[in-house]
């Protein structure tokens, strides 16, 4: 059964994404679990900052308990001053590339600006191909958009593991926005380029910190963090996620699923029984409308086969626990005496009053770029033990 696909809204490039109805997740290296670390400690230490995360649900960005924690060095500061001091070879390349674009100076922007050649798998994405664009466009777009970057503030820099992100805010039309650049080795050269759909890791950084209140950017907005969390590592260079969770390692349909797992569970038994009202009824109102347009372009057989998949049960292997917001991983259950099914899936689960829904069916967010491409849950799942 192959999952639907829709075109997401709010992207830079038109392409296909394989979506929610339980996305897929393929998955290599180990999550660990540590004594949690105050925010405000994180902030103060130049290695890393940990930020709280906005969850896109439905549309909707939601702050949520988990943290984004970075390898992160803060400067808030504008360009014109940082560009005083003694800099390193990415913060003279990331400056020459903003001093370009406030001069107008094309030739300057040639110098340190390029465009990274796209890996096969992502050309394999795209259902509509893009000529590149031309520097001259290139500067014509960034000083439209950006107010010619007369009021360039540079907020700070991320290590990542074959360059740095540097992190930037300036006023628009639609108020100040936090964007960012990345430098890196292209083609033997060191260079300025644009965070593009091709780095979900990026695009989810940016986006994440484009979300957050001028105190959560600069660090001086206390949070609390649990006593014990679990850390999702999505680069060596230290960009994890950070959230309480839990192993349930239960079985659903049955009697003893608690909290998120239940919803999981009646979906399940809705399914078995080929009923779309029943099936339906577990999804937010948004969910069941999406569903239902969906529904409605498949056939008798199609809807049928559908719900045959999701009658199946699974066994609940992870709850990222985000407060309003959950992230609960499954797998269809094995026989017994085997190991858990590598399949894993993922759904999102709000509260909504005094019960749990199933949220952001056939929607698409920067996370989920992340979740399913980034080999992260599976190595954990297969090897750690679950915490009793």
């Amino acid at each position: 059964m192959t999952e639907p696909r829709i075109r997401p809204l709010a992207r830079s490039r038109p392409r296909l994404r394989l979506l929610r109805a339980g996305a897929h997740v393929g998955l290599a290296c180990a999550l660990l679990m540590v004594p949690g670390v105050p925010t405000h400690a994180l902030a103060q230490d130049p290695a890393g900052r940990q930020f709280p995360l906005y969850v896109s649900v439905e549309g909707e960005y939601i702050k949520t308990t988990i943290a984004l924690r970075l390898p992160y060095q803060g400067y808030g500061q504008p360009a014109r001053a940082l560009a005083t001091r003694t800099l390193d070879e990415d913060e003279r390349l990331f400056l020459g590339f903003v001093e370009a674009v406030r001069a107008n100076d094309l030739k300057a922007l040639v110098k340190v600006f390029g465009v990274p050649e796209r890996s096969p798998e992502a050309a394999k994405a795209d259902t509509v191909t893009t000529p590149p664009r031309t520097p001259e466009q290139t500067l014509a777009i960034y000083r439209q958009s950006f107010g010619g970057f007369e009021d360039v503030r540079v907020e700070g820099r991320v290590a990542l593991d074959d360059g740095t992100l540097f992190v930037w805010s300036t006023n628009t039309a639609k108020g100040r926005l936090v964007r960012g650049s990345v430098v890196k080795t292209f083609g033997g050269r060191r260079q300025t380029a644009d965070v593009t759909m091709d780095q979900p890791i990026e695009t989810l950084i940016v986006n994440s910190l484009n979300r957050l209140t001028t105190e959560e950017l600069a660090g001086t907005a206390p949070a609390a963090a649990p006593a014990r969390m679990h850390i999702l590592p999505l680069t060596k260079s230290g960009v994890e996620l950070r959230f309480a969770g839990s192993r349930p390692e239960v079985t659903v349909p049955g009697k003893v699923a608690t909290g998120p797992a239940v919803v999981i569970g009646e979906r399940a038994v809705a399914a078995q029984s080929q009923s779309l009202e029943r099936y339906l009824a577990v999804h937010t109102r948004k969910s069941t409308e999406k569903l239902k347009q969906w529904f409605g372009t498949m056939n008798r057989e199609g809807v049928a086969a559908y719900l045959t998949e999701y009658g199946r049960p699974r066994q609940i292997r992870l709850v990222m626990d985000g407060g309003p917001v959950m992230l609960v991983f499954s797998a269809v259950k094995s026989a017994a005496g085997a190991p858990p099914g590598r399949d894993v899936r993922y759904d999102y689960v709000v509260r909504e009053g005094a019960v749990f829904k199933i949220a952001n069916v056939l929607y698409a967010s920067f996370l989920d770029d992340v979740l399913k491409n980034t080999s992260v849950v599976a190595a954990f799942l297969e090897q750690a033990t679950p915490s009793k």
